[in-house]
């Protein structure tokens, strides 16, 4: 009976794994998105070029007009973009933090044994640690691969469509963004599973 309740215990931790490692998959794959978004609006509004081989028809004057009066506004949208990060990182923080704080909750009366042996905070600490920075690695570098493979084809057809627009090149921008959410998402992980670590080991 002991060792179905351990794998019983086991298996939960490994669905809430795959589960939380996907939502922040999710969010990280926003979270790039929305800063590749940014970087090209800028960029395209300083290379958008005049189209040379299209018909009488096709008004590329009023085309570009218009795409850079839109881009015009861009720098009113900073706080904005501000404010979509912010938003984007406390929810991969809170679904991180909730993982860890179940799986704790989930072993809290080995935890208690372990303190009462002696335990130190560290030690308890340290697994933990690590499950939360495995989820937001994992889940970080699932969103690199699938923003890589979207921004690749994305920009290859809209290129291949309006040869008048100029997108930031994959190498290095794409590495650099990819690396740069799997650098935030151990950040992310490693904090929140610190925290509810923590708050479980001095909450009274």
């Amino acid at each position: 009976m002991r060792k179905k309740n351990r794998y019983a215990i086991t298996e939960i931790d490994a669905v809430s794994f795959f589960v939380s490692s996907g939502v922040v998959a999710i969010v990280m794959f926003v979270l790039g998105a929305v800063s590749l978004t940014a970087m090209n609006v800028e960029y395209l509004s300083e290379t958008v070029q005049t189209p040379t081989k299209y018909p009488a028809t096709f008004h590329a004057g009023e085309v570009i007009s218009g795409v850079q009066n839109s881009l015009a506004g861009v720098s009113n949208l900073e706080w904005m973009f501000g404010v979509v990060v912010a938003v984007l990182i406390l929810i991969a923080l809170a679904v991180v933090y909730n993982n860890i704080k179940l799986s704790v909750c989930a072993i809290g009366k080995n935890i208690e044994i372990m303190k009462y042996l002696g335990a130190c905070d560290s030690f308890i600490v340290k697994p933990f640690f690590k499950q939360g920075a495995l989820i937001g690695v994992v889940g970080s570098a699932m969103a690199a691969g699938a923003l890589s493979i979207v921004y690749e084809v994305g920009t290859t057809k809209a290129t291949e469509a309006l040869p008048f627009l100029k997108f930031l090149p994959s190498n290095p921008y794409m590495i650099l963004t990819s690396l740069g959410l799997i650098v935030i998402g151990f950040l992310i992980g490693s904090l929140s599973s610190v925290t509810a670590t923590k708050r479980y080991l001095y909450r009274e």
